[in-house]
């Protein structure tokens, strides 16, 4: 009996150490030694290494994968910062910008890494991990990352930066030119005053005298549309509308193109003033008032059925056979119009020069 207890107490101490290692092993491995809450009485059977050894494989292969995805998003946002680092300098080449290189290239490296690593944690690594996300939707959301973060916002963020930066020193170039523009204005705004009164009209006011001619031909324009297409309604409504419309138009663009750069010096070329007066007066004095008058007299005959009008299939073909006649008729205030706007460029550049030649006010009254 007493031999027998010494016995059982090893028994016992025995299972007690196989508890306790049982304990103390992982939850897979406790899984392995329990199988219907019996003990297994040893780990080193040769039947349960295989299993063993997969769990021990898994385990790895659970904690490999963290590493492998924070190489992968690494790598994935170097590729942005580069691609950042590459429109910088093609931005910086296009814009011709010089300064701030150090700066506006941490700033594009920088920016689209970040965005990249974040952005790709948030919808792929996140998402794979908690295994909501399948193969399909893991390459789709890849391949957006990389289009959107790698090359679409390292290229808008070089393009506003480096155009900001190009606008910047423009704007600091700007306003010395502007200063010595305010001198040339002054100076030619002074001269011309000295001109006597007829040609300081013509100079300042010849745009006006290219409008009136263009609202003319807008009339004649109008009143040979009316007459073919059998118009005899609304006769204020359509003249008013052709005959203003062709004036402001004339008018501003004489201004914009001929007027204000004779003003301001930018125009210093008797050839390129005639050049530009023939074809203010063939566009907006001649060609715009027969473009003009179509649309309007077409509405008015189909309004008031004055004339058959085609289908969808012809009518280029019938506005075009309509308007023969009508550019015919046109061609000699056409012709009238540009010989009148180019002999009025010509005009104003010799009395510009001419105005330039005389000399200051106070210069006179001194020599005096």
């Amino acid at each position: 009996m007493a031999a027998s207890k010494p016995q059982a107490c090893s028994e016992f101490g025995d299972t007690g150490v196989l508890l306790k290692e049982a304990r103390e092993a992982p939850q897979d491995i406790k899984m392995a030694i329990y199988t219907y809450g019996q003990l297994i009485p040893s780990l080193g059977d040769a039947k349960f290494r295989p299993m063993i050894s997969e769990i021990i494989e898994k385990q790895l292969e659970y904690y490999k994968k963290p590493t492998l995805n924070i190489y992968g998003t690494l790598y994935f946002g170097t590729t942005s910062a580069m691609s950042g680092l590459v429109a910088n300098i093609i931005f910086r080449n296009s814009f011709k910008v010089q300064h701030e290189a150090l700066k506006t290239c941490v700033y594009l490296t920088t920016l689209p890494f970040l965005a990249t690593i974040i952005t790709y944690k948030l919808f792929v690594t996140d998402a794979l991990h908690s295994g909501n996300l399948s193969k399909e939707n893991c390459i789709m959301r890849s391949v957006l990352i990389g289009v959107g973060c790698g090359i679409l916002y390292p290229s808008a963020l070089a393009f506003r930066k480096n155009g900001h930066l190009a606008v910047k020193s423009k704007m600091e170039n700007h306003k010395e030119s502007a200063i010595k523009d305010d001198l040339i204005s002054n100076i030619i705004s002074r001269k011309v005053k000295q001109l006597p009164e007829s040609e300081r009209n013509l100079l300042e006011y010849g745009s006006a005298y290219v409008g009136l001619n263009a609202g003319f031909s807008g009339l004649i324009a109008n009143s040979l549309f009316r007459r073919i297409l059998h118009v005899t309604q609304a006769r204020l409504a359509s003249s008013l509308p052709m005959a203003v419309m062709p004036f402001l138009t004339a008018t501003l663009t004489y201004v914009n193109f001929l007027s204000y750069p004779l003003s301001t010096g930018d125009l210093n070329c008797e050839t390129c003033a005639m050049t530009r007066g023939a074809l203010v007066g063939f566009g907006m004095g001649g060609v715009y008032p027969i473009l003009l008058a179509i649309p309007m007299n077409g509405g008015l005959a189909a309004r008031y059925e004055s004339s058959p009008l085609p289908r969808r299939g012809n009518i280029l073909n019938y506005w075009i056979t309509v308007s023969k006649p009508v550019c015919r008729k046109m061609v000699f205030p056409i012709l009238l119009q540009t010989v009148f706007a180019a002999y009025l460029g010509s005009r104003q550049y010799r009395l510009l020069i001419k105005a330039l030649q005389l000399p200051e006010p106070g210069l006179e009254n001194s020599l005096i």
